[in-house]
């Protein structure tokens, strides 16, 4: 997980099981979240993976939620992530981006061609991750790599996505705190379109 508010700079963590059930975390020195997530997916022993970011809010229904729109036909679930900030007009600019964004997510998984998700509440079966090309199908960029899975199981036909609309599972996330921050951060994001398909 990176370092809360941080988004990809900075050391990170990947979380997982431990000896006797306990959680351990390994600290990667090498900085950005998709290397962090790729450890990570390459470590885990379930079928599911779900993730978040250390600077969302996940509710104690989230998990829950999320694992309940699996069925054996569904191999990636994505949910809205709203971002919120202390600023009522950013706060306010905030939410129409995510809205805007999950309305778009929502739309194009429902259709079964996904296109984008937010990597903020995002669960996938390894089997469909692998199945879709594993690491080989995400390109090595700044940002992007929920995208790429996304659109990597949609292509590959065996399995459904579907986008989480319950309000359980929502993860509210800690915004940029200023417009000019929140401006580096759709830079950063916009940057993967170079490797989205024509």
């Amino acid at each position: 997980l990176p370092p809360r508010g941080q988004g990809t700079a900075g050391p990170a963590r990947a979380v997982g099981p431990g000896p006797q059930g306990a959680c351990r975390d390994a600290v990667l020195r090498r900085r950005g979240l998709s290397r962090v997530r790729r450890h990570g997916v390459s470590r885990a022993h379930g079928d599911l993976l779900l993730f978040t970011d250390a600077d969302c809010l996940p509710g104690k229904s989230w998990l829950k939620g999320m694992v309940e729109h699996f069925d054996e036909e569904t191999g990636l679930v994505a949910g809205f992530s709203p971002q919120i900030a202390a600023k009522k007009m950013l706060s306010r600019l905030l939410t129409l981006d995510a809205g805007a964004a999950a309305f778009v997510a929502a739309a194009t998984m429902s259709a079964g061609r996904g296109i984008t998700c937010s990597g903020r509440n995002l669960a996938y079966r390894k089997e469909a991750f692998m199945a879709a090309g594993g690491f080989a199908a995400v390109p090595d960029s700044l940002s992007g790599d929920d995208d790429f899975v996304l659109q990597a199981i949609s292509r590959h036909g065996k399995w459904k996505t579907r986008y989480a609309l319950a309000s359980s599972t929502a993860v509210p996330s800690i915004g940029p705190e200023n417009v000019r921050a929140f401006l580096r951060q759709k830079g950063r994001h916009l940057s993967a379109g170079k490797y989205f398909p024509r």
